[in-house]
């Protein structure tokens, strides 16, 4: 809230400000000795709950408002490079080399999702009309009609990565990566952006 918010990074940092971001305070997700894996995405699920998308195919849960984290395993040992929660209430963590994983029940079980890729996905969003959207490496950007189960595969004809994705206007969607901020249909027709 406006308050109080979390931040994660690599070497399993995580920091946390309960003042506005005025001053922030270290946090450890493991116990003393453990390692401490790349912590790479924060995001709210559903019920209240919070996840981070690590290293190691691993996902944190906390259901307090991040008092406490549980580490849950996907069963994959590659990196998780990010996470959504769905229109229907399921999670999406996904990663390197095109893995993506779904879980029905608050991340206590991941099931893997065939994205048709492998090539590692960076993010992830929403559209309008429940489109869900992955971006990532090599110009990939993949679109989802049915929440994640299944996928359409597609590139910029560039093949230059997209490290963001983010709902335009309408049926666009803005891409940010190595070419710099772009628009593109769902359908797949790369758009100039407006001279500012």
């Amino acid at each position: 809230d406006a308050r109080h918010g979390f931040a994660v990074g690599s070497f399993g940092l995580m920091i946390e400000t309960r003042d506005g971001g005025a001053t922030w305070s270290r946090r450890r997700l493991g116990k003393a000795g453990e390692e401490d894996p790349h912590l790479n995405e924060i995001f709210r699920g559903p019920e209240g709950s919070l996840f981070i998308a690590a290293e190691f195919g691993r996902v944190y849960r906390s259901m307090d408002g991040g008092a406490t984290w549980a580490r849950l395993e996907t069963g994959y040992e590659g990196s998780m490079w990010g996470g959504i929660a769905l229109a229907d209430g399921d999670l999406l963590v996904y990663g390197l080399r095109g893995h993506a994983f779904r879980s029905d029940d608050l991340g206590e079980t991941w099931r893997e999702v065939e994205t048709g890729t492998e090539q590692s996905i960076q993010d992830a969003s929403m559209l309008p009309g429940g489109v869900l959207a992955l971006v990532g490496l090599g110009g990939l950007m993949e679109t989802s009609r049915d929440a994640g189960r299944s996928f359409e595969v597609g590139y910029v004809p560039d093949r230059r990565g997209i490290a963001a994705v983010t709902p335009g206007r309408g049926s666009e969607v803005l891409l940010f990566g190595e070419h710099g901020v772009r628009r593109r249909r769902i359908s797949g027709e790369l758009l100039p952006l407006p001279t500012l």
